[in-house]
């Protein structure tokens, strides 16, 4: 969970030590080979050399997420 979820939890009187905030919890999967990455930038439009940025979660204002 986030901070900000923890922070309330913490109000709603949940203890503190019920309540774990873990960053980066998941493992990464491994790169992907280059030739499949590179068709997949291809596909999308995305030119080679180009910043791509990837966000796995609930988008919301508390993450600090545009919504």
């Amino acid at each position: 969970m986030c901070r900000a979820f923890a922070v309330e939890l913490g109000r709603l009187g949940v203890s503190p030590s019920r309540i774990s905030v873990l960053h980066n919890s998941v493992e990464p999967f491994p790169p992907r080979p280059a030739g499949e990455s590179a068709a997949l930038r291809e596909r999308l439009g995305i030119p080679p050399g180009g910043k791509t940025l990837l966000v796995i979660g609930r988008l919301s204002s508390e993450k600090g997420m545009p919504t």
